[in-house]
């Protein structure tokens, strides 16, 4: 029998400490607010004067997001000159003193950022205007209609979200892989989330705050370390879960093991959770926002999940020890929980929202059935494989749509990775020349990504595989080779020393390896 409950975490330090004066707080490393100030825990960030009063008065939370930074100075993209910014989840802030208030704060024009980066001139492809109440903007060329338009005339109109920049799309999220109908603004992204039809969250905001800090202050240095291994050797163990920027990993042993969180933006390490006397499996989103483990105690098996940004700790799953719960098939993809369960009361392939809200289970579950359990789920899709006569079936099955598509049969498949948009694995098809595959999702195409290669990972528009000296002119060494699957373009990434690359990480931002004469984790921030 299971019993969802989630709980808010909070340290009984900090309530004790959150009773002393303001003195004590601040001695104890809490900031003293001034009745203009005011301090996030959240994410160690204070908002202050012109900037909370703006914060305030245009939607807080909701609509700007918790703040990212301290108040910087930086170049604004629009025209080139400096400001006082701040970085929130989903605006960035500018003083203008050059302009009397209401006009002294204003938004950086994140969405013309963002459209231009990823649509380029010619702009997004399949657009629609809203055929529901639709309004035409001669500024832009470009309507607004339906929840779209009644979301932004009741959320700052043009001052807060700026002119519509482009009409109705469907795009895939770069926070969560699932793909929406979204509008682009000048200062703004909406979204339309149909999963919450009904309630005042149908229409979401992209996080263009947090998209843009990201940019802004990702390392661009390649380092090469005194071993000889490009890139910045990190001060934490080799086997890693990558995810956004953060790493996830454990240490200790049974009674006492930990669970650990290192962010590659600020360099710090955050403790999840010790003193953990039986865990079992441990699932990190691709996105970097939440985590997922399983431990046992007292009798009972207990999924606990936890949101590293605001640092809280919640209850999934409880259920007594001895269910058929598969472990091996837990996977999180940005707020939705999969895990399979064999029991014959609670049989099937099951979703859970991290926020809430019922459980959605996708048919049951038996041998040679799809299941999960071989791989990561990415927006509501999984890659599973299938003995037969003469090698394996590789397919991708799509659970919301409940369709299964055949990717391809060969003599054999290991070493699979998948994307929101790709499906890569290597193929033992000729044993003397192992060679990547890529499949597109959307073409229901395979093609050959390299030939004499091995260990294929992927993450985001990035694909990286490893050759060895067997397959190349013995001077060259072992490397890595990272593909850009939007462009094309290929990149030699020598591995120095001759080392074996033992594991590979990789996401839209950064790429980690292990070497096998130094275990330890290095890291390279990509383009």
């Amino acid at each position: 029998m299971y019993h969802p409950t989630h709980i808010k975490m909070g340290p009984l330090l900090l309530l004790a400490l959150l009773l002393l004066s303001s003195s004590l707080m601040s001695a104890a490393g809490f900031p003293a607010q001034a009745a203009d100030s005011r301090y996030f825990a959240e994410t160690g960030h204070t908002v202050q004067a012109q900037f909370l009063a703006y914060w305030q008065a245009h939607g807080g939370l909701a609509q700007q997001g918790y703040p990212l930074s301290e108040e910087v100075t930086a170049v604004s993209p629009t025209d080139g000159k400096p400001y006082t910014m701040q970085y929130f989840e989903r605006a960035v802030f500018e003083r203008h003193p050059e302009n009397a208030p209401p006009a002294a704060v204003q938004l950086s024009l994140l969405g013309v950022f963002a459209y231009a980066q990823r649509y380029g001139p010619a702009g997004a492809a399949n657009q629609h205007v809203a055929s529901d109440n639709a309004r035409f903007f001669p500024q832009t060329g470009h309507s607004l209609g339906g929840l779209f338009r009644a979301y932004w005339e009741g959320h700052g109109d043009l001052a807060q979200q700026g002119y519509p920049i482009s009409d109705e799309f469907s795009e895939t999220s770069a926070l969560d892989g699932k793909p929406y109908t979204v509008q682009y603004f000048q200062r703004a992204v909406f979204e339309r989330h149909p999963e919450q039809a009904g309630t005042p969250y149908e229409v979401l905001l992209s996080q263009l705050g947090r998209l843009r800090y990201t940019a802004q202050t990702a390392p661009t240095a390649t380092v090469t370390t005194p071993a000889g291994l490009p890139g910045e050797r990190l001060p934490v163990p080799g086997d890693v879960q990558l995810g956004g920027h953060y790493l996830v990993y454990t240490r200790g042993s049974a009674p006492n093991m930990g669970i650990f969180a290192y962010n590659l933006l600020t360099r710090q390490e955050q403790a999840v959770k010790t003193g953990i006397a039986a865990l079992g499996a441990l699932t990190f989103s691709p996105q970097g926002n939440a985590l997922v483990w399983s431990e046992t105690a007292e009798g009972r098996v207990r999924l606990r999940g936890y949101y590293l940004d605001r640092r809280q700790e919640f209850i999934i799953i409880d259920t007594p020890v001895g269910s058929s719960l598969d472990e091996s098939g837990l996977s999180l993809d940005g707020e939705d929980l999969y895990y399979t369960d064999f029991q014959a009361n609670h049989n099937g392939i099951f979703r859970r929202n991290l926020q809430g809200g019922p459980e959605t289970r996708f048919g049951s579950v038996s041998p040679g059935t799809p299941n999960p359990s071989q791989g990561q789920i990415v927006a509501g899709r999984f890659v599973w494989k299938q003995q037969i006569p003469d090698g394996v079936r590789l397919n991708l099955y799509d659970l919301p749509a409940a369709h299964n598509t055949v990717i391809t049969e060969t003599r054999s498949a290991d070493i699979i990775h998948l994307s929101a948009d790709y499906v890569v694995w290597h193929s033992y098809a000729n044993p003397d020349h192992p060679q990547v595959v890529l499949y597109s999702i959307a073409t229901g195409r395979s093609q050959t990504l390299a030939a004499d290669s091995f260990g294929p990972v992927i993450g985001g528009h990035w694909a990286v595989i490893s050759r060895q000296p067997s397959f190349g002119p013995p001077q060259v060494g072992y490397s890595l080779v990272l593909y850009d699957l939007a462009t094309g373009q290929a990149q030699v990434l020598p591995v120095q020393d001759r080392q074996r690359v033992w594991g590979v990480a990789l996401t839209d931002h950064a790429l980690l390896y292990t070497g096998e004469r130094d275990p330890g984790l290095y890291y390279l921030p990509l383009p």
